[in-house]
């Protein structure tokens, strides 16, 4: 499957500074090259490590929670005869009532795979124009950039081309409708999401254990967490490679294909990094957190959404 984080081949006068000295590129391998001191690669170091994973466990787990309360509030808000009684509601419903009005239909469940592209084109375009010295090191995972703690969302949301871009776009494409019609729309977004952030924490560990001083960024690590929950929920599913498939026939097991790209991405992980232009650390953990999500199985997913929306309930009803 061709999904990749590419390293950046340019990097803004911000890490020009002091940090990184001068900036060597490399049109040979599209890698970022610099030569950085010892200092300055130690330097974020254990505080670093211990910011970006509280966030890590809190956001995603926000992400879960917040996204099934929308979910909650939004339905709420369309069909509940008493929208008046909550602020929130009203709120979710004028909005809502908004965007339908400018589609011309009701809002549909795939409408989120929409809007994640819009986001991904909109951030696409701001990294292209004249704002791009800016944007550039909010929106690429580094340990030495401005704000490595948002950068592990922000990147999800970045690419380098048109090509890494449109490719990323297709493969989460292919697998979007299955996953929503299996969890729900709103355990979509949260695997998407929460997986990238998750996969970018490990690109950034991996990192900061060894001394690499280049960014990365790119949607495929949520794509991996999508995959990797997809193959888990649905073990018989057939997977194909894009593209290969129409000039060579094939498919391949699901339980078996997440595996062997696993096993690809950690081969990719320990022996390839310093040559690679992929980030395997972010793949390896996106396929693992999809995994983890998915390995329980459906039923136990829909148990937790009916759990939570009791509890949500049982606070609505105090009030």
């Amino acid at each position: 499957m061709n999904y990749s984080d590419w390293h950046v081949t340019y990097f803004v006068s911000y890490f020009k500074s002091s940090a990184f000295g001068k900036v060597n590129y490399s049109r040979e391998n599209s890698q970022l090259r610099t030569r950085v001191s010892t200092d300055a690669v130690l330097k974020p170091g254990l505080k670093l490590t211990l910011k970006c994973g509280v966030f890590t466990i809190v956001s995603t787990n926000a992400v879960f929670l917040g996204s099934l309360i929308l979910g909650f509030e939004t339905w709420q808000a369309r069909y509940s005869k008493a929208k008046s009684d909550y602020a929130i509601r009203n709120f979710i419903y004028k909005v809502r009532d908004c965007i339908e009005k400018i589609l011309g239909r009701p809002l549909q469940a795939f409408d989120v795979y929409w809007a994640i592209v819009a986001c991904n084109i909109l951030v696409f375009l701001g990294l292209n124009s004249k704002f791009s010295s800016t944007l550039l090191p909010y929106f690429c995972s580094s340990p030495y950039g401005p704000t490595p703690v948002l950068s592990l969302v922000l990147s999800l949301f970045s690419h380098k081309s048109l090509f890494h871009l449109g490719i990323n776009m297709y493969v989460l494409h292919s697998f979007a409708s299955s996953v929503i019609s299996l969890v729900g729309v709103e355990d979509f977004f949260s695997v998407f999401i929460a997986g990238g952030i998750f996969s970018s924490y490990i690109s950034l560990m991996n990192k900061l254990l060894r001394r690499f001083a280049f960014p990365s960024l790119g949607a495929s690590g949520g794509i991996c967490a999508i995959i990797g929950a997809l193959s888990m929920l649905q073990p018989n599913a057939r997977l194909c490679v894009p593209f290969v498939v129409d000039i060579i026939p094939h498919s391949f097991q699901a339980n078996s294909a997440v595996w062997i790209i696993l096993s690809i991405e950690i081969f990719g992980l320990v022996f390839l990094s310093r040559r690679s232009a992929l980030d395997h650390a972010a793949h390896a953990g996106g396929l693992i957190f999809g995994m983890l999500y998915g390995m329980n199985g459906v039923e136990s997913i829909w148990k937790r959404h009916r759990d939570v929306l009791s509890w949500w309930k049982s606070i609505h009803d105090r009030k």
